[in-house]
């Protein structure tokens, strides 16, 4: 708090700011320091983003990350997505895919080792550095070391402790691992993960299956998607057994559908294809707009037309109101002139019929 202090009350000069995405109360120092603003995230498109930079949303075509449904809903579904996804909002009021992503390295010896000595092949499991596998519950914990160490093949746990009591000799656990490089090994038969973004890309690069645990954020969103392109199988945390745990093990890997596909997606001009056809390294990209944003000032002409307008002006309300009350206004002087012109036909055709009734008297 006191370098926060010290840096608002202080004379600092910044040309540019590079802050988190998903912590919108830093938007703040760009109003501070009156200088342009880079947003960060490791989330994807975080809440509150699209109204940043200006960008068109839709509950349903762009759902926000924090949705736990998004396809195949039913009526009651969809409505009941629709009220979770403004709930949030209400309760909350850029990407550069493959940053993160290192060159390929080779592994450390031991672990190199370990991974080509494995006649029947390795299974990863990390939940990564948010949700920590050494806090799940001690049931959980003992139903994954059953499960484990059943298998035929090795088990990479990233645990976060020094020991691990109970666990059979299938199973290592390491407090880290080289995870970008470890997934691009051929033993690996399958990825074990809580879903994240960064571990998602990760694995869809190096081509491996996965089963994903979904515990908080965007996993649900990311994990969803898993099941979507067939390259995986999502678990609720919550209802997560023995059996459906060693199901979901021996089909991802037995069922040439989710390997075959996955790699397939990624080797053959699919997925993985999709994220590396790029004219340069995500990180070289992210450093030339970098620049480019401090050459330019901030660079104003690119942003988004809508950015920094209010939902009265982005929706156009008034022009709405305006166009509403003409079409009405138009609509109840036609009627009035219907009406009117009715009047006058009815007594033009009463006189009429009066006429003829005296001259009949007449006659």
């Amino acid at each position: 708090m006191e370098e926060i202090h010290a840096l608002l009350n202080g004379d600092s000069k910044f040309d540019l700011l590079i802050i988190e995405a998903c912590v919108r109360p830093a938007l703040m120092y760009s109003h501070k320091f009156k200088v342009p603003v880079i947003q960060i995230s490791s989330f994807g498109f975080m809440l509150g983003n699209d109204e940043v930079i200006g960008a068109l949303t839709h509950p349903v075509l762009f759902p926000i990350i924090m949705r736990q449904r998004i396809f195949n809903l039913t009526f009651w579904e969809k409505l009941y997505e629709l009220y979770v996804h403004y709930w949030i909002i209400f309760h909350w009021h850029m990407r550069e895919l493959g940053i993160h992503k290192n060159q390929d390295k080779p592994l450390p010896q031991a672990l190199q080792e370990y991974m080509d000595s494995s006649k029947n092949g390795v299974i990863y499991f990390s939940l990564g550095s948010n949700a920590q596998s050494s806090m799940l519950h001690s049931d959980t914990i003992n139903m994954l070391i059953d499960v484990f160490s059943k298998l035929p093949y090795n088990v990479l746990w990233k645990w976060e402790k020094d020991e691990l009591p109970g666990i059979s000799k299938n199973i290592k656990i390491s407090k880290w691992l080289p995870q970008t490089d470890l997934l691009r090994h051929p033993n690996l038969k399958l990825f074990i993960t809580q879903g994240g973004l960064q571990s998602t890309d990760e694995a869809i690069n190096s081509g491996v299956p996965l089963i994903g645990i979904p515990m908080m954020g965007d996993q649900w969103y990311n994990v969803e998607f898993y099941e979507h392109l067939k390259i995986g199988i999502g678990l609720d945390i919550e209802a997560i057994t023995r059996e459906k745990l060693l199901k979901a093990i021996e089909t991802v890997i037995s069922d040439e559908r989710y390997y075959y596909l996955s790699y397939l997606l990624n080797l053959k001009r699919k997925l993985r294809n999709i994220l590396n056809d790029q004219p340069q390294t995500a990180l070289d990209r992210a450093v030339w707009w970098t620049e480019y944003v401090l050459r330019h000032g901030g660079a104003k002409h690119l942003r988004a037309a809508s950015a920094n307008l209010t939902w009265f002006e982005f929706y156009e309300v008034e022009f709405i109101l305006k166009l509403l009350m003409l079409i009405f206004t138009t609509i109840v002087v036609l009627i009035i002139i219907s009406h009117l012109v009715y009047r006058r036909l009815r007594c033009f055709m009463y006189s009429q019929k009066v006429k003829i009734t005296k001259d009949k008297k007449q006659i």
